[in-house]
């Protein structure tokens, strides 16, 4: 179990509601601009409250990959045990999925259906990236069946320019 930090970065004039060393509970609203209502995406404890900028640990643990396309997303994993083309669909939508094998008319499929993240063994794509649609390929295998119930329900964190997927403790 390791400290991650994630940045929450905000518009300027956002109003921020948390100051930092606050203990924040899983969903409660870090900032605000306007309507839009920023909630914190773990439990865990505000570090440096800058304008625009909100900082908050956790604890977690780390899965470790290269990753494929830029950026990062927070979502619950769905885990398909085959790679098979049908097996993407609407279902899937918001998440982060993981497929043992990924080739480039997944990763299109993918992102159509709004799917957050993809996780996998085998990567076809090489470097070449699908518009906005982070992409890990682990290096070491994982037991999933033995991850899952630890993963119900939870955000996970993937990280495609970091290459890691970032698995918080919810836990005392």
């Amino acid at each position: 179990m390791a400290q991650a930090l994630w940045v929450l970065r905000l518009p300027k004039k956002a109003k921020i509601l948390v100051k930092s060393g606050q203990k924040v509970a899983l969903g409660a609203q870090l900032a605000r601009w306007g309507s839009k209502i920023y909630p914190a995406p773990v439990r865990g404890k505000v570090g440096r409250v800058q304008r625009g900028r909100v900082e908050l640990y956790f604890r977690a643990e780390k899965m470790v990959g290269r990753g494929i396309g830029r950026g990062h997303c927070w979502g619950k994993l769905a885990i398909c045990r085959r790679a098979d083309f049908t097996r993407l669909n609407f279902s899937h939508r918001g998440q982060i999925v993981f497929l043992p094998r990924v080739n480039r008319l997944m990763a299109i499929k993918a992102r159509v259906l709004g799917i957050k993240g993809l996780i996998t063994y085998h990567c076809d794509l090489g470097e070449e990236a699908i518009d906005s649609l982070p992409i890990l390929v682990l290096t070491d295998k994982v037991d999933w069946s033995g991850l899952k119930p630890k993963l119900a329900e939870k955000l996970l964190l993937l990280d495609a320019d970091q290459g890691y997927l970032l698995i918080p403790h919810y836990g005392n």
